[in-house]
C-alpha cells in the first residue's frame, strides 16, 4: 500500500480535465470513514466516483450440511447397512476453512448532509479462493458396525458481484455472490464388523463440481485495514463415490454452512 502513495499523489496533482470535464483526482486519509486508505477519485458533471481495492483474509468453522442416501458394505458375501439415510454430519465433523479474497468497487462520492446509510453502495467484482477441511467421524448401523472415513479436505476458486454500503461512521456491510469451481480430495475409509474383522476401501473418489456461494459480512473500519465477521454459505454437487466395488455410498449435494472473523486492507 505504501507503494501506491506515490501514484495516488501524483494522480491528486492532475487535472487535465478528464472525460466530458471531469477531473482525477486522489483522496490520502487513512481514517476516512468506511473507506480505503487511498482512493482514486473522479469529479465530472454527472457527480463525483471512488474507486476501491480490497485485499483480506478470513478463517471460519463450517457445517457440512446434507444427505448421504446411503452407505453399503460388500464383504465375504454379506451386505451391511451403516443406516439408511446418512447426512455428511455423521461422517465428517464440522471443520475449519481460510480464504483469501481480493474485491475492486466503484461508488458515489459522498453527499454532504445526506445520512451515510442512505447513500448509494458501492459495487463491483470480488474473486476468492477458499480451503477446508473436515476431520473424519464414524458411523455405526443398529448391529454395531462402524465406518470410519479419512478427512474431507475441499478447495475451491469463486468469483463474483460485490455491493458494500456504510451503516453509519466506520462501520459497513457487504454482499457477496459468485460461482466458482470446487474440488474434493479423495477419501479413504476404514470398516470394522462387529463380529469381527476389518478392510480399508475409497469412500470418495476425487472430483469436481460447480459451486454457488452467498457472503453477509459487517465490517469495521480502522484508517487502512478493516475488521469483518460474516456468515457465508456455499451449495455444490456432492464428491463422487468411491471405485472401490466393496464399498457403495450415494452423495447428495453439500450445503456448506460458515461463521467467519477477516481483515481486509484498503489500497
Amino acid at each position: 500500500m505504501i507503494a501506491l502513495l506515490p501514484l495516488l499523489s501524483a494522480l491528486a496533482a492532475r487535472d487535465d480535465g478528464g472525460p466530458a470535464g471531469g477531473a482525477w483526482s486522489a483522496r490520502l486519509d487513512p481514517w476516512a470513514a468506511c473507506l480505503p486508505a487511498g482512493e482514486i477519485q473522479y469529479e465530472g458533471p454527472g457527480g463525483d466516483f471512488l474507486f476501491r481495492i480490497n485485499a483480506g483474509a478470513f478463517g471460519r468453522g463450517t457445517l457440512p450440511l446434507g444427505w448421504v442416501e446411503d452407505a453399503r458394505i460388500t464383504r465375504a458375501g454379506d451386505v451391511y447397512y451403516i443406516e439408511e439415510h446418512l447426512r455428511y454430519l455423521d461422517l465428517f465433523k464440522p471443520g475449519l476453512g481460510l480464504s483469501l479474497e481480493a474485491d475492486a468497487a466503484v461508488g458515489p462520492g459522498a453527499y454532504p448532509g445526506e445520512p451515510l446509510h442512505a447513500q448509494t453502495p458501492a459495487m463491483g467484482i470480488y474473486a476468492a479462493f477458499h480451503m477446508d477441511r473436515f476431520g473424519g467421524d464414524g458411523a455405526r448401523d443398529s448391529e454395531g458396525n462402524l465406518l470410519r472415513p479419512d478427512d474431507l479436505a475441499a478447495t475451491s476458486v469463486v468469483a463474483g458481484f460485490k455491493a458494500a454500503g456504510t451503516v453509519f461512521e466506520r462501520h459497513y456491510g457487504e454482499l457477496k455472490a459468485g460461482i466458482g469451481w470446487l474440488r474434493y480430495d479423495a477419501v479413504r475409509a476404514d470398516f470394522r464388523a462387529e463380529a469381527g474383522g476389518s478392510f480399508e476401501g475409497e469412500l470418495l473418489e476425487k472430483s469436481d463440481s460447480p459451486v454457488f456461494e452467498l457472503r453477509l459480512r459487517y465490517g469495521y473500519r480502522l484508517g487502512p485495514l478493516a475488521f469483518l465477521f460474516g456468515f457465508g454459505l456455499r451449495v455444490a454437487d456432492g464428491p463422487d463415490p468411491g471405485r472401490d466395488a466393496a464399498v457403495s455410498i450415494d452423495p447428495g449435494p453439500l450445503f456448506l454452512l460458515d461463521i467467519e472473523l477477516g481483515i481486509q486492507a484498503g489500497f
